[in-house]
């Protein structure tokens, strides 16, 4: 039962954000250079350059650097212990930048 409520949970964060589409140009090139000045998989990077692009304020996420911050994206690893209460906070309080 508490897997269900995490899942609607997470829905719920992932609807914060702007809605994602298709990566487009500018996000591929901020993810070119991302993942060049920050030693990134190209891959990663692509992910956080749209997360950035859709306004989302969190990336949850086990490969990216825990605590990294870019263009107002903050990366968090949910499965690290001590971030249980951040990741408490971030599903009950989802945000949208810019609103």
């Amino acid at each position: 039962m508490a897997g269900i409520a995490l899942d609607t949970n997470i829905l719920v964060y992932a609807e914060g954000c702007a809605a994602a589409g298709p990566i487009d140009d500018a996000v591929f090139a901020a993810a070119l250079g991302l993942a060049a000045d920050h030693h990134l998989q190209i891959f990663d990077a692509i992910i956080l350059a749209g997360a950035a692009s859709a306004r989302c304020d969190g990336l949850l996420s086990e490969d990216l650097h825990d605590g990294f911050a870019w263009r107002g994206v903050a990366v968090l690893n949910p499965f690290r212990p001590e971030n249980a209460g951040k990741l408490r906070q971030w599903l009950r309080e989802p945000a949208r930048r810019g609103e």
